[in-house]
């Protein structure tokens, strides 16, 4: 497969923590999968990593933001050792599929209040 884009974004874990405590349900409803809602380890840290992987994604995909980004149709969850997967739903899906998009790779990585995220997107074989 040949790479068809790079993504990469920073999140602050701290201001994360400022939205849940202020916004609370409204704001994950608005921005979260119910998978990344339950992702093991500390919610604050959880949500940073799952935004900051969205962003890195749409930013490798190089899509048109039209209205509005759909951020619940990226959902990126990490399992307990921190390994993050990504899972393109509805319409993003759907122009993934019409890129020619084959797979997409994400690491997020903490240091001290900051999680950067890094997104490889492939194009699918043949194209």
């Amino acid at each position: 497969m040949s790479l068809r884009g790079v993504g990469i974004d920073v999140a602050s874990i701290s201001r994360f923590r400022r939205l849940l405590d202020r916004y609370g349900v409204a704001f994950e409803a608005r921005w979260f999968d119910e998978l990344e809602l339950v992702q093991p380890g500390s919610r604050h840290v959880g949500l940073a990593r799952s935004y900051a992987v969205k962003e890195a994604v749409w930013k490798a995909l190089g899509l048109e933001s039209g209205a509005g980004l759909p951020w619940r149709e990226i959902v990126a969850v990490a399992d307990a050792r921190g390994v993050v997967a990504v899972h393109l739903t509805g319409t993003i899906s759907t122009a993934a599929r019409a890129a020619n998009v084959g797979g997409v790779t994400a690491t997020a990585s903490v240091m001290d209040d900051v999680i950067v995220a890094v997104v490889l997107i492939e194009n699918a074989p043949g194209s």
